[in-house]
């Protein structure tokens, strides 16, 4: 599977492709389109449980991570976009109130916990397969609710946390290795491996997110976060295959 470094930025191509690509913008005063009929996309049952919990060196507190220094400031990224150029996150995708509704139209959808630290679940957004988008969830955190307009590069900057889940297509923690070397780092979730990213900066500061990619065979993952320590992303994860 050929892999570029754009396509490590899954979540900013899937709002792309949800406002642009498929012919879906948001209002200029920025409404969320109506909650759509749910109708599930396939007939097998729902996803209902979690994976088997696990005990291991891929569960429990991780450790700190000495991550790779070199970086391209916004300033010198030659092709970085302004941020206010990114769509807003609202109107993006199909807005549910509650996860067995994202689940309905999303079968694969694994409840995330409703915290990240001190961030709390503000946005579910289901992307819309009527329109020609793959099928998979998209849930932001965050210390405060989305702001009308804000685009991702913004939320994140404010601490935000974006948690995209889609059906495996094999970009797995071995396909980021082998196409960022060594910008990444590898750690153990659960059963799985995950290749964690100190991203270059996505808005003019200092900001640099941490980014983490894994797939457990059924769903690939992506984490998005404005944190300061990549334990905050990592603990988290690891609640998703570990036990309590």
């Amino acid at each position: 599977m050929k892999l570029t470094l754009s396509s490590l930025l899954p979540a900013l191509a899937l709002i792309a492709v949800a406002c642009t690509g498929a012919g879906v913008a948001p209002s200029v005063d920025d409404r969320e389109p109506p909650t759509a009929s749910l109708v599930p996309t396939a007939t097998r049952p729902a996803a209902t449980t979690r994976p088997s919990a696990t005990l291991g060196p891929g569960c429990g507190p991780s450790d700190a991570l000495v991550m790779e220094e070199d970086f391209t400031p916004f300033a010198h990224q030659l092709s970085a976009p302004d941020p206010a150029d990114y769509p807003a996150i609202a109107g993006s995708g199909i807005k549910v109130a509650d996860p067995s509704e994202a689940q309905q139209r999303f079968l694969d959808f694994l409840m995330p916990p409703r915290q990240v630290a001190e961030s709390q679940m503000q946005l579910i957004l289901v992307d819309d397969v009527e329109r020609g988008v793959d099928p998979g969830v998209r849930v932001y955190y965050g210390p405060s609710s989305i702001v009308p307009g804000e685009s991702l590069p913004l939320f994140v900057k404010r601490g935000g946390i974006l948690v995209p889940q889609e059906l495996a297509k094999g970009q797995d923690a071995g396909v980021v290795v082998e196409t960022l070397g060594k910008k990444t780092a590898l750690i153990a979730l659960g059963p799985h491996q995950a290749a964690v990213v100190n991203a270059d900066p996505s808005e003019p500061s200092d900001l640099r997110p941490y980014h983490l990619y894994w797939s457990d065979g059924v769903r690939d993952w992506t984490i998005i976060a404005g944190v300061a320590d990549a334990r905050t992303v990592i603990d988290f994860a690891r609640t998703l295959y570990c036990e309590a």
